[in-house]
Parts: C-alpha cells; structure tokens; sequence
C-alpha cells in the first residue's frame, strides 16, 4: 500500500525521519501538560487555576509562533528558522523542567509554543518539496502527529511532572544534533519562496477558500470535543469512562483517517477524498444529534466515524494546500496553523456560549447545515480543486 510505502520512505530519509520525530514529540508535549496540572500545582505550592494558566499561555505562544512562520519563513528561511527555533524549543523546556515559580513556568511555556508552531508546516513544506505530490506522505506525517498526542497523555501519566517537561527538552538536543549536521544539503534542497508571498497569498481565492473550509471544519470539531466533555456527563447520564473512551478511540481512528485521507488523495485525487470523508462527517451529524444518548457499541461506532472523518478530511485539505506553487506553499502551510488556532478558540468558546441560549440539536442543526453548504460548494467547483492539484492556480504577484 502507498501509506506503508511512504512510511517505509520516511525510516530511509534521515532528514525526514528528524522532522517526523520532532512533530511526534512536539505534539507529544503539548498533551502530556494537562495531566500532569495537579501535580505541577501541589508541587509549586499554588492553586490548579494558577497552574493551569501555562495551557493558555503554550496556545498564544503557538498562536504568535505560527504568525511569525508565516511572514518570516521566506526571508530566513523555512530551514534555519525551524532549526533555531527547536533549539528555543529545548532551552524552554530546560526552564521550565527546573523553575520552583509558577511564574516561570507560564513564560517558558510561552516560549516553547513559539518554538513548536513550526514543526509541522515545516515538514509538510519539506515533503512537498522533496516528495512530490504524495498524499500518502501527508498523511503519515498527520498519523504520526496524532500518535504523539496520545502517547503524550500515556506518558504522563507516569512519570514526574519535571520529567514530562525533561524528556521532551533531552529528546530534543538528540534531534537538534542530528538535524545539524545535514544542514547544508537540506538549505539547498529547499528554495526559498518569492519574499512578497505576504501580499500573494491573500490574492488567490483558491488557497484562501481552503484555508476558510479548513477554519470550518476545525470549528465545528473543537464544538463537538468542548460540549462533549462539558455537557454529556450532566445531561444524559455518561459516566467519565464513556466520555473518555470516545475521545480514545476517535484519537485512534483519527490515525487510520489520516493514513486513508493521503491514500485516497493518491488514488482518487481531491475531489474523490473529499466526497468520501465529507459523506462521513455529515453521517457522523445526523446520527448523533439522534443518537447522543446511545449506548458503548454504537458509542465506539460514532467515535470511530467522527475521528476519521475529521481528520481525513483535514489531511486532504493539507494535501491540496502543500501541492501550492513554490511563491506561496510555505505561507500557505503556516496559514494553516494559524486557522486552526483561531478555529480551536472560537469553537472552545463558541459552543459553551451557544448552549446557554439555545438547544444543542440546534447548535448540530446549523453546524451541519453550514458544512453541507461550504462542502458542496467546494465540489461544485471543480476547476478549483483541479488547478489546486495541478499546481497551475499561482503565478507571482
């Protein structure tokens, strides 16, 4: 199969297999901090709302870091700024497995998002570059961030709250050195993108109308997660394992979605991708604003339909963004974090807002609707998604 292959073409390139390391253990990080928040709050002697303020402060940090990728990874360098900033990375993440202050903390936290927002644009960037237009590629790269959240919240759940911050900042001086020594042949396997993509990536509807659908998709996902765990338990009787076991396996399936989502980019192109996934997405809608107070089995069945859609979808979105002219990929790619950040905010807020003043069949109701519109009036436009694919929609501006 494609996505062995592509996996299989990842252990042989050792720059790529860096790269696909440092996403694993990026995202492994950013997991595990929730966790380990009572333990971090006893240990430093404060509250758990004064601990829980490095979450937010990790978020703004990925927020800014992924602003700052955006406009300034032409003007130094996709390569060198990556490289720098997973030495920031491990430098936040020493401090931070060292402080006795909370406040501390907060700030190295801060930091260390602005040194992980890189990591996967980056490497999607680098994949496009070095391995053509494989979604498969795309996909395994998404398998594996998915794969290090998990392991991330397994991880700490045993080991100290410093050496969840320790691990990541050891394993990351491994990468770093690793990472050096190729320096020079990666800088020139990668071309710099035109210095005015700032402007030129705003003046083509195609790659803003997919950074749009990809701020809707995310939106309505973080909708479903954040009333999900805050709402579920109250009103239809869901004990916390239920709750948790869902998130489980739709984080598991989300892994074979990411696989299938490059896949089915390889083989059926985007438009076939997307009709496949979004038919699911819009299944998933249906039977659970029918169905939300169902039992385990058919629980685990809408777990597994909401994690792979999702995320099948979202890995063919990536998949058409990184097939982009060279003018604008990089911005492009680094866009994407940024809408996901934005969507992460608006849904997490959004939802508990929206539930207050109205039903949550409601609150489906229209999410649904408004995806069954931006999803069909993607399809419907086909000379978008063939330019997109075909890699002709840009010229320099």
């Amino acid at each position: 199969m494609k996505s062995c292959a592509a996996l299989h073409s990842l252990l042989r390139d050792r720059r790529l297999m860096v790269l696909a390391t440092t996403v694993v253990l990026v995202m492994s990080s950013m997991s595990a901090i929730p966790i380990v928040l009572r333990e971090i709050s006893v240990a430093l002697s404060v509250s758990e709302h004064s601990a829980a303020r490095v979450i937010p402060s990790y978020m703004a940090g990925y927020f800014l870091g992924s602003v700052l990728y955006t406009l300034f990874s032409s003007r130094i360098g996709p390569t060198v700024l990556t490289r720098y900033l997973l030495m920031l990375f491990v430098v936040s993440n020493l401090f931070a497995a060292a402080t006795s202050s909370v406040l501390v903390l907060t700030v190295a936290r801060f930091v260390s998002g602005i040194a992980s927002s890189s990591f996967v644009p980056f490497t999607l960037y680098y994949l496009s570059k070095n391995r053509g237009k494989s979604g498969s590629a795309v996909g395994t790269v998404f398998a594996l961030s998915t794969a290090g959240g998990l392991i991330g919240s397994l991880v700490a759940g045993l080991v100290p709250w410093r050496a969840a911050f320790l691990i990541p900042a050891l394993l990351g001086a491994v990468l770093v050195a690793l990472g050096w020594k190729d320096r020079n042949a990666s800088e020139r396997a990668l071309a710099r993108p035109d210095r005015r993509f700032t402007l030129s990536l705003f003046r083509h509807g195609e790659v803003c109308m997919l950074l749009l659908y990809i701020f809707a998709l995310r939106t309505m996902s973080v909708m479903v997660y954040t009333w999900m765990g805050t709402h579920l338990q109250v009103e239809n009787g869901w004990t916390k394992a239920m709750v948790s076991l869902f998130y489980l396996t739709a984080g598991l399936l989300a892994v074979v979605g990411s696989m299938a989502g490059g896949l089915l980019l390889d083989r059926m192109r985007g438009r076939g991708a997307l009709t496949v996934f979004g038919f699911l997405f819009v299944l998933f809608f249906v039977g659970f604003c029918w169905e939300r107070h169902v039992a385990l089995v058919p629980l685990l069945m809408f777990g597994a339909l909401f994690g792979s859609a999702r995320q099948g979808m979202h890995v063919s979105f990536i998949g058409l963004l990184s097939r982009a002219d060279d003018t604008i990929r990089a911005a492009s790619l680094g866009m994407n974090s940024v809408v996901v950040f934005l969507a992460n905010t608006l849904g997490s807020a959004g939802i508990i807002r929206a539930t207050k003043m109205i039903s949550f069949e409601q609150v489906m109701l229209g999410l649904g609707c408004l995806f069954v519109v931006c999803y069909a009036t993607l399809l419907s436009r086909r000379n978008l998604i063939y330019r997109i694919e075909r890699g002709t929609h840009m010229t320099n501006a």
